[in-house]
């Protein structure tokens, strides 16, 4: 856990029955990442296969832009979801794309989340 609110490690390759931390696990994560920290504070370099050691670009905050303010996020299985204000997890999500409408996030491709 340490190693993650540093930004020094990830999240990754968790299988059944060692799901019990997870979610812990992940928040953590998240707020590693958004603070740009460690691993976090180079653009591109963390993957979903690991790491790219040719990312050299510092990462840039993601920020709401033009008043738009549902969150659009892909998660770890590649699948697309928007989050709206209010929604549960809508404080937490760090953004990959910014839409303006439900509309917009649709056509792009994202689903609303469930919660």
């Amino acid at each position: 856990e340490e190693l993650l609110r540093r930004g020094l490690a990830r999240v990754a390759y968790v299988y059944a029955p060692n799901t019990q931390h997870i979610d812990a696990f992940r928040d953590v994560e998240q707020a590693a990442r958004q603070e740009l920290l460690g691993i976090w504070s180079l653009e591109d370099y963390v993957t979903g296969n690991g790491f790219d050691h040719e990312a050299t670009e510092p990462a840039q905050p993601k920020r709401d832009t033009d008043g738009c303010d549902i969150k659009g996020n892909i998660n770890r299985d590649g699948e697309k979801i928007y989050h709206v204000p209010g929604g549960a997890s809508y404080e937490r999500t760090i953004p990959e794309e910014m839409f303006c409408t439900e509309k917009e996030a649709r056509e792009a491709g994202f689903r609303k989340a469930t919660r």
